[in-house]
Formats: C-alpha cells, sequence, structure tokens
C-alpha cells in the first residue's frame, strides 16, 4: 500500500500572509506557519489562524532575542525580557513615579 495522497487528487494550498522570511498558508484544515527556503525545518501546524498569528508572533520576539543576544538566546531569555519590559512600562504609570517627576518639575521650574 503507498502512502500519501490518492493518485489524481489535488493538493489545495491558500497562502493567507508572505511576510518577512515567514509564511502562513491553508491547507487541507490546518494553518501552516514555516520559514521560507526551509522545507520542513520550523514547521507548525496550527487549527485556526488566531493561533497561527500568535506563533508568528512568538517566533518573531524569539528572533528579536536572539539577534540582541547573538544568537544565544532561549525561550527562559524571551520570557525575562517580556518580564522586565513589563516592569519597567508598571514603574513608569506609577503613581509615586509621576507624583516624583512632576513635583521635581515644579522645583526645577522655580
Amino acid at each position: 500500500m503507498r502512502r500519501g495522497r490518492p493518485i489524481g487528487s489535488k493538493k489545495t494550498r491558500t497562502i493567507l500572509l508572505d511576510y518577512r522570511s515567514w509564511i502562513i498558508y491553508h491547507e487541507d484544515g490546518n494553518y501552516i506557519l514555516r520559514k521560507k527556503n526551509h522545507k520542513n525545518k520550523h514547521i507548525a501546524f496550527h487549527s485556526t489562524l488566531e493561533s497561527a498569528l500568535q506563533g508568528l508572533y512568538d517566533q518573531m520576539l524569539l528572533d528579536y532575542v536572539n539577534r540582541k543576544n547573538n544568537y544565544g538566546a532561549r525561550f527562559l531569555d524571551l520570557a525575562n525580557a517580556i518580564i522586565e519590559t513589563k516592569k519597567q512600562i508598571a514603574e513608569l504609570l506609577s503613581i509615586k513615579t509621576v507624583l516624583k517627576n512632576s513635583s521635581m518639575g515644579v522645583e526645577n521650574s522655580k
């Protein structure tokens, strides 16, 4: 018995997103996210377009962190970068920081 598609059937592939080095396409009920120019490397199957886009976002963040760390980063580095960014934003938006900066602005204008 042969493996694969039955003889005479056609593969229907619809390209949905072609962005930089990533491609998302729809094939046989699955949304497939993969890197261009890599046959079966870096391929992920998703059941919804939303999860495929989330996967693309995660991979782009990981690539960004990898480039920043000379391609030695791991998911833990990515998680730490996200947590650090959240802390910085929370610190900038905290009431104490806003009051401190506003009082410093008043003192400096005298």
